[in-house]
């Protein structure tokens, strides 16, 4: 139709002088290669992976909808009996009362409707009682419940029996792909709930996923960036980095490193290159200000060369307004110099 040409030669037309516009600036800012040769290049392959979709089992789904349903009313019945008496949930005014007013639990943070019964609020509390750690437990699992185990089979398509998400390759201000309707990139894997959900993702008939991951990226990443010659001599020796961590932040031998010890280097070891405070860590790790320092001060001296240039690249972001990834990306930081912190 007449229609359908207009449109098609504006579409064209217009994406062609947006390019005039914009080549030239890319090419300025030394951007065209990434522009190009990685992310054109990756358009094509988001597109099939939409259209190929991914297959979900729905009997397992049914059978979660049914646990999982199960499992709530079971909660509610604990929750009602430790407050003493039935009450609207989801409600966080009716909660709020039920925690503050009748079990004289500390009140945290106020907001305009009352005060917060949030999740840190919550985990707070659940030191003192068993009722907000049961109320937690609800939340998470009723979350799992709507929003995966009963929403995913609405989501099957009709004609192809699959689940087909949108890629958005523009969207995150670090480049990395997200997903949505539905977020496939969110599904839940920490709790034996969320394994169960992850499980129903099946391949097709006689074929097999394929699970690849590079091994401790973000850390060689900061290797290369940073040189350090701790962090470089464990990479090439073939160490694990997070025992070599947690040899010097506990003052043991290497081959004395528990489980624990190294569960607790390795959060230090990725929240310190993402610039994790002693607030921030001791809070992950159940320890105390002072004893996160400790870590944190102990990590640097060791890893000098992390410490020098993790200050360096804040000083060239104040000075550029931009930090740039390994293939060039920018991210532009307009407030790194804001006093608003």
């Amino acid at each position: 139709p007449e229609a359908a040409k207009d449109y098609s030669c504006e579409d064209v037309t217009g994406a062609f002088l947006l390019w005039q516009r914009f080549r030239p600036q890319l090419e300025a800012f030394g951007l065209w290669e990434l522009f190009s040769d990685l992310e054109m290049a990756l358009v094509p392959i988001l597109v099939r992976m939409e259209q190929t979709g991914i297959t979900v089992d729905q009997n397992q789904l049914q059978r979660l909808s049914d646990d999982f349903g199960l499992q709530l009313a079971e909660l509610e019945k604990t929750i009602y009996a430790m407050a003493g008496e039935e009450f609207n949930i989801n409600s966080t005014r009716q909660l709020g009362e039920i925690l503050f007013a009748k079990l004289g639990l500390p009140q945290g943070r106020k907001t305009k409707t009352g005060y917060s019964t949030d999740v840190k609020v919550l985990e707070s509390l659940a030191r003192q009682h068993d009722l907000p750690a049961a109320i937690l437990a609800h939340r998470s699992l009723s979350k799992l419940k709507n929003t995966y185990v009963d929403r995913l089979p609405e989501l099957i398509h009709p004609t192809t029996g699959r689940v087909h998400t949108s890629f958005n390759q523009t969207v995150t201000a670090t480049g990395r792909l997200s997903s949505s309707n539905p977020n496939l990139q969110n599904i839940p894997i920490r709790t034996p709930e969320g394994q169960k959900i992850r499980a129903a993702f099946v391949a097709a008939p006689g074929q097999l996923f394929l699970s690849a991951d590079y091994s401790q990226i973000d850390l060689r990443v900061m290797a290369h960036y940073a040189q350090d010659p701790a962090l470089l001599a464990a990479f090439r020796a073939g160490q694990d980095v997070h025992s070599q961590t947690a040899a010097e932040i506990f003052r043991v031998n290497a081959a004395f490193i528990s489980p624990e010890m190294r569960r607790v280097a390795k959060t230090i070891n990725f929240g310190i290159i993402y610039g994790i405070s002693a607030f921030g860590l001791a809070a992950q790790l159940n320890l105390s200000r002072k004893e996160a320092a400790t870590f944190i001060e102990r990590y640097f001296a060791h890893y000098a060369g992390v410490k020098r240039f993790m200050e360096e690249i804040v000083e060239k972001a104040r000075q550029d307004g931009f930090v740039t990834t390994l293939l060039n990306r920018r991210r532009l930081l307009p407030d790194i110099n804001s006093s608003n912190k």
